[in-house]
């Protein structure tokens, strides 16, 4: 299905020196800031980037197949298909650490995101059209062609998500029925103080098993999985509104200004006022 060129490009990419600095241009509705990388085994998907980052990921899976819990929704990913992480999206991959897999990597920011809206958790298909546009940027040196080659990408990617449009693929499959519990209970308001413990017994099941069980399925306990997601939506509270940490603690459903801020420079490496500068 890909090219030659697409093929070798992709299996010789290095690692970014910088997964934040890449090739940009000053167009508005252009990705920006572009950053190529790979994947090319299930152990790379789980050794990846840190789950809190500010950058679209447009995933494009080339070879084999895995599966992405992103938000409260269980997505797999097949040869052939795409998905576009936004910022702040929380997101873990499953797969069998024994399977190989080629995925492409475009790592962005974007001024103006409205329009890519139509992407979210949507597993979409990559048609001829998407991986002519690939093959031309892997060889184009000019900085502004590369930046206006994924703006066509991005555009035709949007197009074939539209409901309007049959050539797309985009579902949701079920993984393991303690975590979609979990999910639905977490995703259900953000704000509400929760714990391990407290979900367990909202499920009416020992909290013991309910760790076995949700670390059995998606790789990480479901202690840590609380406060990704907390993290992470704080993370968007801070760079999307004008909120006081201590507003965004109450919105996160953490009980004191003090638990936040030292989970959160925990989790980020920053205090929360300190990742709203972080760009200033």
């Amino acid at each position: 299905m890909i090219g030659d060129r697409l093929e070798e490009f992709v299996r010789g990419l290095s690692e970014p020196a910088d997964y934040y600095k890449g090739v940009s241009s000053d167009a508005q509705y252009f990705p920006e800031n572009l950053v190529f990388f790979s994947r090319q085994s299930s152990a790379e998907l789980f050794d990846s980037l840190p789950f809190v980052h500010y950058r679209f990921n447009l995933i494009f899976c080339l070879n084999g197949s895995f599966q992405i819990h992103i938000d409260n929704h269980l997505l797999t990913l097949e040869e052939g298909e795409s998905l576009l992480i936004f910022p702040f999206q929380n997101h873990h991959y499953v797969t069998d650490n024994e399977s190989d897999i080629l995925c492409f990597f475009i790592g962005f920011e974007m001024q103006e995101r409205k329009n890519l809206e139509v992407l979210r958790n949507r597993v979409v298909s990559i048609t001829p059209f998407s991986l002519s546009c690939l093959d031309h940027m892997v060889s184009a040196f000019d900085d502004f062609k590369v930046n206006l080659l994924s703006a066509i990408l991005l555009s035709h990617i949007e197009n074939c998500a539209a409901p309007k449009t049959s050539g797309h693929t985009f579902r949701k499959v079920r993984g393991n029925a303690v975590v979609g519990l979990v999910q639905r209970y977490v995703y259900a308001d953000l704000s509400r103080m929760v714990t391990a413990a407290l979900i367990a017994k909202e499920l009416g099941i020992l909290e013991s098993n309910l760790f076995k069980q949700f670390k059995r399925a998606i790789g990480i306990s479901p202690g840590r999985y609380l406060r990704e997601v907390k993290i992470n939506y704080a993370c968007s509270i801070l760079e999307s509104t004008d909120f006081s940490v201590t507003e965004t603690a109450i919105h996160c459903g953490f009980d004191s200004v003090y638990s936040f801020s030292r989970t959160f420079k925990k989790v980020t490496g920053l205090s929360p006022s300190q990742f709203r500068k972080r760009k200033g």
